[in-house]
C-alpha cells in the first residue's frame, strides 16, 4: 500500500490503494505512474479519466 514518507519501490508487483489517495481521484499519488501506465491499456481508461476529470472540477 503506497503511504507518504515511504520510498517507493523499484519494481513493484501488486498495488493496493487505500483511503484517499487513489491516482484515478488525485494527483500526486505514490506509483501513479505505474497505475496509468496500465490503466491506459485498459478499456475502461476513458471511464477512469471522465471519472478523475469530474472529480478535479468538482473539488
Amino acid at each position: 500500500m503506497p503511504a507518504e514518507g515511504k520510498k517507493e519501490l523499484e519494481n513493484p508487483k501488486l498495488i493496493h490503494y487505500n483511503l484517499f489517495q487513489k491516482p484515478w481521484c488525485y494527483d500526486n499519488i505514490p506509483y501513479e505512474d505505474t497505475f496509468w501506465k496500465y490503466a491506459e491499456k485498459s478499456v475502461y481508461y476513458k471511464q477512469i479519466l471522465e471519472h478523475k476529470k469530474y472529480l478535479t472540477n468538482n473539488v
